[in-house]
């Protein structure tokens, strides 16, 4: 990438730690980008194992001319995907900057052409996009996960570059948020909100979005699949243990944004994320007969939002607390 295309050039910046297989085809299906010519494309190793070392030192080799390198220290948990990120920002040459997970892939070659096109034209400061959710057995998840719920209301709009303009009211009528992998934002604003939370291991990706939401305020929805998620495979890390982790790292993340955001439909919307985390430990811990813990969550939603269903729970529980100590 030369100097006289920096000025609109993407940085394309993709964690890895891990796999090296996987992260050779999410390498490929970025440089077959129309205009891999205007891509700045960087991959940030976060502290590579040993016995990973000789297959990422054969990409590094094979792919130096096309792609910087920056190799992190090995740790032994990583630096984490937020700080990995990070790292990547700050080499970035790019006006714009864009992600891919390691595992995943873009499968639309004029992504990236029809975003320089919009943004020759307009002002832009986040770009929202599509993709598929693959299972694990090839078959497409069905159900809403990101911005699905806006496809149907966009189909109508006066399209440029298969884009329209979207405001922060119309992208919380859909509970998702954008995968990292379909968001592109300026270098300008990502660096304004000061980067990514590095306190922040798990959902970092909407924990961004809500605070890009908040100071964005030329924001841009194509409704295009430019590639696919493979969700992975489910192993000991799905155990009932790591499920309650995870909702924990989601209150963890979401409680963080009320010392981040000042927009209260924002909140809002935080809000209802941390209720919905409650209930699911408090239901855990129901299943469990951990009445005391599956107490405890659901006064915590109810503190959220005080729903009729909550209040219920709660009086249920209590009960059931009281006749337990009497038996």
């Amino acid at each position: 990438m030369n100097s006289a295309n920096s000025e609109r050039a993407i940085s394309i910046i993709i964690p890895s730690r891990a796999r090296p297989k996987q992260l050779q085809t999410a390498l490929d299906s970025v440089l077959a980008q129309s205009n891999s010519e205007l891509l700045d494309v960087i991959v940030v190793l976060d502290g590579v194992h040993e016995s990973a070392k000789a297959a990422y030192n054969t990409i590094i080799n094979e792919y130096e001319n096309e792609v910087r390198f920056i190799t992190l220290p090995y740790r032994l948990a990583g630096h984490g995907p937020s700080f990995a990120r990070n790292e990547g920002i700050l080499h970035a040459k790019g006006r714009y900057v864009g992600f891919l997970d390691d595992d995943d892939e873009w499968t639309d070659q004029h992504h990236l052409e029809r975003f320089f096109k919009l943004t020759a034209d307009e002002r832009v400061d986040l770009y929202f996009t599509h993709q598929k959710a693959v299972r694990p057995d090839g078959e497409i998840e069905s159900k809403e996960i990101w911005l699905e719920g806006l496809i149907d209301k966009y189909k109508e709009c006066e399209k440029k570059y298969s884009s329209c303009r979207i405001d922060v009211d119309t992208l919380l009528s859909t509970y998702g948020f954008s995968h990292l992998n379909c968001t592109l934002v300026s270098k300008e604003l990502i660096q304004e909100v000061g980067l990514f939370d590095e306190s922040i291991r798990y959902e970092e990706d909407r924990h961004i979005y809500f605070i890009l939401l908040e100071r964005a305020k030329y924001i841009w929805f194509s409704d295009r699949i430019i590639g696919n998620h493979y969700i992975p495979i489910r192993d000991s890390a799905s155990t009932r243990l790591s499920k309650v982790n995870r909702i924990q790292s989601q209150i963890t993340a979401a409680s963080n944004l009320f010392d981040r955001l000042q927009n209260e439909k924002l909140l809002e919307r935080v809000r209802e994320i941390l209720q919905y985390s409650f209930e699911e430990l408090s239901e855990i811990f129901l299943r469990e007969n951990s009445l005391d813990k599956a107490y405890l969550y659901r006064v915590y939603a109810a503190g959220c939002r005080a729903t009729l269903k909550n209040l219920y729970k709660i009086i249920e529980l209590r009960l059931k607390i009281l006749f337990k100590s009497k038996t």
